[in-house]
């Protein structure tokens, strides 16, 4: 709570991280992001495989690993189904154009159909991985699983690094592997959101990358460090409430963008591809001679006409009629 109370700091801090992601921008697409994430996705692979391989050593691994798979269908309810709706949004980076922008860089030899799928199973796997590993440290130790839920940011910044040091084999090397982990998957994120705005200005409005990554950037820096401040380092950021118990501009912030803008987002997406874009423009991006041979165009064209936008329409549905809170 001090840590982040520190503004100077966290200032500091934040202008490091948001130089990091504006250089690699800079660049471009080619020499900069697939440059990068290069590097970072083999390494992010490496830590998480090492962390896997300690956590199935731990005495409550055996224990995680039957709650993780053991189906207990009577407890899924309708709130479970949106939670994991609500989930997929923010993990495959979706409603807020990230996906779109970057299957505007395939080439015509790439399979637009076979790339989503790729995504979403390696996705998928890694999430199941990181589940398989945290879970295995939260049944090793007694009284563990009665705080998940309470703070994923206290479990993550508090429990965990004490745990990594008493309780992980071999803990204390790969402690600072995992939260270098954690700081990379937070920089490929904010690597795709800055890119998103910067691939319009450069689009839409004629800039050149450099002036759209300054311009963006330098907008964002300034609303960042708002956000920075509203930890607890400036009260009249840090204390006023809008929704609920939500306190500070930070957390505002986040509550509408999970709640509103990727919700509605994705539900226009569904919309402009289902119903505004012609048959023939989308039959033509992905039946095409790269199509693989399981996807049948017309089950695609019913599933975003019609059952994905009631999907999303039940998340938006929950936040205004139940308050659900997907922050």
């Amino acid at each position: 709570t001090g840590f982040v109370a520190d503004g100077p700091t966290q200032i500091l801090l934040s202008a490091l991280f948001m130089g990091a992601t504006m250089s690699i921008i800079f660049m471009g697409v080619g020499k900069g992001i697939e440059r990068v994430t290069r590097i970072l996705m083999p390494t992010l692979l490496v830590i998480l495989l090492l962390l896997l391989g300690s956590a199935l050593t731990m005495d409550g691994a055996g224990e995680a690993l039957s709650f993780i798979f053991t189906p207990h269908f009577a407890e899924l309810t309708m709130e479970g189904w949106l939670e994991a709706l609500g989930h997929a949004f923010f993990t495959l980076s979706l409603g807020m154009g990230a996906m779109i922008t970057y299957g505007s860089y395939l080439s015509k030899k790439d399979s637009v159909v076979s790339s989503s799928a790729t995504v979403v199973l390696l996705d998928t796997v890694i999430a199941i991985v990181a589940t398989v590993i945290m879970f295995s440290v939260i049944f090793s130790v007694a009284g563990m699983s009665e705080q998940v839920g309470k703070s994923t940011a206290g479990m993550l910044f508090i429990t965990l690094p004490q745990l990594f040091y008493s309780v992980v084999p071999g803990g204390t090397f790969l402690a600072p592997l995992f939260y270098i982990l954690v700081g990379f998957a937070a920089l490929t994120s904010t690597i795709s959101l800055l890119e998103v705005v910067v691939a319009y200005f450069i689009d839409e409005r004629g800039m050149n990358r450099h002036a759209a990554t300054a311009m963006c950037g330098g907008l964002t820096f300034v609303v960042t460090v708002l956000c920075a401040l509203s930890l607890g380092a400036w009260g009249s950021l840090s204390n006023f409430t809008v929704f609920g118990t939500k306190a500070g501009l930070f957390a505002t912030l986040d509550h509408i963008a999970s709640n509103w803008q990727l919700p509605i987002g994705g539900f226009l997406i569904t919309l402009a591809a289902g119903w505004f874009m012609t048959r023939e423009s989308t039959e033509s991006e992905l039946a095409d001679e790269t199509v693989p041979g399981w996807f049948h165009y017309g089950t695609w064209r019913f599933l975003v006409r019609y059952i994905a936008p009631l999907a999303v329409a039940l998340v938006i549905g929950a936040v205004i009629c139940f308050g659900k809170d997907f922050s």
